[in-house]
């Protein structure tokens, strides 16, 4: 009987860790993400053409497709925010950029250990985020010309705060598919 009773109060403790609004800051995994830009309405990050390696990142209208769907896998502290691992759901391969210069676009690439975009969240901005380059924090995830049209560049420029450098996760969900906001 008293066992009965440790496992109902353990089953329901970890319903309450599923049903929070963000995951642990340990080794997570998140799956299913999408990046939605402030800027652009309904417009996510999209992988051009379902590639396997190689080629760019671009907005897209949101059609829940793989190639608009990221893995993301918790690796630590930066001082700027938490450190993740971006891979692209249909290829696997990581979200990279080959340098911290305005304009180095966004591609695919395998995943080397140093290849850790840093989540800064902004609290003050309703759960949005700035994306962090893994070679300079000063450089970010930025829609070119702040474009809202479908095609537009996706690459890394200088911070300035505007609405095309903020992205909103949705759609993330935990290894046992509950959905879940990465803690900033």
């Amino acid at each position: 009987m008293n066992l009965k009773i440790k496992l109902i109060a353990a089953s329901l403790s970890m319903v309450t860790i599923a049903a929070t609004a963000s995951v642990p800051a340990d080794k997570t995994v998140l799956r299913d993400c999408q990046f939605l830009n402030k800027n652009a309405g309904s417009k996510v990050l999209d992988k051009e053409a379902f590639e396997q390696s190689g080629g760019y990142f671009h907005l897209w209208q949101n059609n829940n497709t793989s190639n608009q769907k990221f893995t993301l896998t918790y690796t630590g502290n930066h001082s700027k925010g938490k450190s993740w691992h971006i891979s692209v759901q249909h290829s696997g391969q990581c979200l990279h950029t080959s340098s911290d210069t305005n304009g180095s676009r966004a591609t695919q690439y395998s995943c080397p250990s140093w290849a850790d975009w840093v989540l800064d969240g902004l609290t003050k901005n309703n759960g949005y985020y700035i994306i962090r380059s893994p070679f300079n924090s000063n450089y970010v995830l930025d829609v070119k010309h702040q474009s809202t049209k479908n095609g537009a560049d996706v690459h890394v420029w200088t911070y300035h705060g505007g609405n095309s450098q903020q992205w909103r996760l949705i759609g993330c969900r935990d290894l046992d598919g509950h959905l879940v906001t990465p803690a900033v």
